[in-house]
């Protein structure tokens, strides 16, 4: 159930991702930052109705769930030993970041 198939390419991907996030937060932190003396629903909405902005925070969405689960992944396979409990955790965990990712695709394409 690991994603990368190896511990070099889960902690490779782990590293990407914590990158991809950090990126987004100081973008947003710059933008409200630059814009709170006339911070609005208006300039709000104007930032995310452009389509690279929600790219990006979608791939940043894909980034966070791609992160917690190698995080949770690793940390269930070394302190959960019995492999039934393990599997009904991690596939719980699994559902949970899927519906994550699913709502977070819904609010940000407003399908």
């Amino acid at each position: 159930m690991s994603l990368g198939a190896s511990g070099k390419n889960d902690w490779l991907i782990q590293r990407v991702s914590a990158v991809v996030m950090a990126v987004y937060a100081i973008a947003l932190f710059l933008f409200v930052s630059l814009n709170k003396s006339n911070m609005s629903f208006e300039l709000w909405n104007g930032l995310f109705s452009n389509v690279f902005v929600n790219i990006f925070s979608l791939l940043t969405l894909l980034s966070l769930c791609v992160h917690a689960w190698i995080g949770i992944w690793t940390v269930c396979t070394d302190y959960i030993k019995c492999s039934g409990i393990r599997l009904l955790v991690l596939s719980s965990i699994a559902v949970f970041l899927l519906a994550c990712f699913v709502y977070g695709f819904y609010i940000l394409w407003g399908l």
